[in-house]
């Protein structure tokens, strides 16, 4: 937020002195152009939505008001993006995720923020993340079932082509199955723990990637009980409802592992 201008810092957050702006951009397009010098394959990048991006400004009916704002500040940086080569722009929206689990968000609202952004977005792969945040190692989410979010997601049919969808808690895990979405969406599922000292084995990770990807004859694995929290936004394992063809996602599933 060092970059927005209209703010000015006061113990540990950012106090909204005047219109929010950030005339050089969000700083993630500059971002992707020097990654992009190391590593010239890259084609994602990841991008916070509004309530990530004024966590830290106050007061906060100020940064509420900002969300529109903000809203056209992301979509400058994703048309700037596009421009120069990326393919695949992920939304990172936690504090969505986590307010349609504890009520603070409905699905109107969540719905409306994440098609704004998306608006007129074509020629790359849409990607929305949703996660119940990790703070200090675990979740600020108080109901961590994956309920909560279906009507969003339903709704958003068409908007996005790619689902990242956090399944490490164990109620996530419990609620798979209600992930009978729409078969243009692309589900990558996140298995891996990474807030707890445990490592999962190669064996655990198998096992939930076949349980997801519906192979026949594949074993059902609930997480250890003394998992905790999260998966890994990066994970590459994906899974999608019965009625997809199986030998497209196997291959995939075969690459992730």
């Amino acid at each position: 937020m060092n970059r927005c201008l209209g703010t000015e810092v006061t113990g540990g957050a950012f106090r909204i002195t005047a219109p929010v702006g950030a005339p050089a951009g969000l700083g993630i397009a500059a971002s992707f152009v020097r990654e992009r010098s190391i590593y010239p394959d890259l084609q994602k990048v990841t991008i916070p939505g509004p309530p990530e991006i004024t966590t830290m400004l106050e007061p906060r009916e100020a940064a509420r008001a900002a969300w529109p704002t903000v809203t056209e500040l992301i979509r400058a940086e994703i048309r700037t993006l596009i421009e120069i080569g990326a393919r695949d722009i992920q939304l990172d929206v936690p504090q969505i995720a986590m307010g349609l689990a504890d009520g603070g968000w409905d699905t109107a609202l969540a719905v409306e923020t994440i098609m704004a952004i998306f608006d007129g977005v074509r020629g790359v792969r849409r990607s929305l993340h949703l996660c119940y945040g990790d703070f200090g190692a675990r979740t600020w989410a108080r109901n961590r079932s994956l309920r909560p979010l279906l009507p969003t997601l339903q709704r958003l049919t068409g908007s996005i082509d790619r689902l990242v969808l956090e399944l490490s808690l164990p109620e996530q895990w419990a609620d798979r199955h209600l992930c009978d979405l729409d078969d243009r969406l692309e589900i990558a599922a996140g298995i891996v723990d990474v807030k707890s000292p445990r490592i999962q084995t190669v064996d655990e990770l198998a096992f939930m990637t076949e349980d997801l990807l519906g192979m026949p004859g594949s074993p059902s694995h609930e997480p250890p009980r003394d998992q905790t929290s999260m998966s890994n936004e990066s994970s590459d394992s994906l899974f999608t409802s019965e009625r997809v063809r199986r030998p497209q996602w196997s291959q995939r599933a075969s690459r992730a592992l």
